[in-house]
């Protein structure tokens, strides 16, 4: 490891992953990442999709915090799932991938924050992502005719799949919504998000696609 860095990150959860990954696309550019938790990036609880609930307040995965008892349930305490490892929240999340509208995302930079729209911020957006388009046995399973390719990146490192194997479900909401005009008539990626439809997951394949395997894995640049 390099004794001299031009950056140092701290934190290495999605943000700070994301930011040392940019800055080191220079390849002169030495960046050090450093983040509290361990790394899990070959670990079964965070790889295989089914097994994020074993990490949920567990220290070794999670820094679970715990709100302030409310007063409106009871004085319950509620956990606060915060991922304590390479990758942070992105490593124990359910890896469902959709964004805000073009309306929330204008209606903050109309709150004097200058720099923040719907067409600057959806270029980042599509550039993290690398959309496996759907089958079309997936696209008749789960009504995805609204799926736009030019709606989403496909060449950056989260990968981004359907649902490979559906309940009957999953098959079936997507055409109640529909009967009831709630569908969407869009891909809810571009502008509007809104109506009912099937998220896409952070999935690659059978594994999870996050922020340590994605920016630090197999084509990680030597310089982070």
């Amino acid at each position: 490891m390099a004794d001299v860095f031009e950056y140092i990150t701290v934190g290495g959860g999605t943000a700070g992953l994301t930011i040392a990954a940019c800055l080191t696309e220079n390849l002169t550019t030495i960046v050090l990442a450093l983040e509290a938790g361990a790394d899990h990036m070959s670990d079964l609880n965070v790889l295989a999709p089914g097994l994020f609930p074993a990490m949920y307040g567990n220290p070794e995965y999670d820094w679970d915090h715990k709100t302030a008892p409310q007063p409106a349930a009871n004085s319950k305490v509620v956990a606060h799932v915060r991922g304590k490892q390479l990758g942070g929240s992105s490593a124990m999340n359910l890896m469902f991938w959709t964004h805000p509208s073009r309306q929330d995302i204008d209606g903050w930079g109309e709150l004097s924050n200058a720099g923040w729209s719907w067409d600057e911020l959806a270029p980042c957006l599509r550039n993290s992502e690398a959309l496996v388009a759907p089958s079309e046995q997936q696209t008749a399973d789960m009504l995805l005719g609204y799926v736009d390719p030019d709606s989403h990146g496909t060449a950056r490192p989260i990968a981004n799949e359907f649902p490979q194997l559906q309940s009957p479900l999953l098959r079936t909401w997507p055409r109640t919504l529909e009967n009831l005009g709630l569908a969407v008539r869009s891909d809810p990626q571009d502008v509007k998000a809104l109506g009912g439809y099937v998220n896409l997951l952070n999935i690659d394949g059978a594994t999870r696609s996050y922020a340590a395997n994605a920016y630090l894995g197999a084509a990680r640049c030597p310089n982070t």
